[in-house]
């Protein structure tokens, strides 16, 4: 018997080519920048990791972590195209879309940078809430 990933290679790739299709669609239509949104996703990546590593380094529970963190970091990727959602009526708001994404990868870089810190001292540092 063959693992699932194996028998099913074709239809995993043929599925994430048609999401991939799908969002970049959705960029075109509502005038993102492919370089925004790629740069925000790394860098929600690499908080996301330096935030595991400071949660394993600080025995916090990990479950918390990924369920409230990391879930709010990959709902707070909606917010642009929320906004550019709005501007594609308003375009005067395109400016906005701009400023989300530039606030957002700020935002991470700080909360990188925390996290950083907070595993070097080895004691939870309290966060700047930049968002709110």
């Amino acid at each position: 018997m063959q693992p699932f990933i194996e028998s099913n290679a074709n239809n995993i790739l043929f599925g994430g080519s048609v999401i991939l299709a799908l969002i970049y669609q959705l960029m075109a239509y509502l005038g993102i920048e492919t370089a925004q949104v790629i740069t925000l996703l790394i860098v929600f990546c690499f908080s996301g990791v330096v935030g595991i590593v400071r949660t394993l380094a600080l025995k916090e529970h990990l479950k918390g972590y990924l369920a409230s963190d990391l879930l709010s970091k990959a709902l707070m990727m909606f917010i642009p195209f929320i906004f550019a959602l709005v501007a594609k009526n308003i375009s005067v708001l395109y400016v906005l879309v701009d400023y989300s994404f530039s606030f957002l990868i700020l935002g991470e870089l700080l909360a990188i940078l925390v996290g950083i810190q907070s595993i070097k001292q080895k004691k939870p540092i309290q966060e700047l809430d930049v968002y709110n």
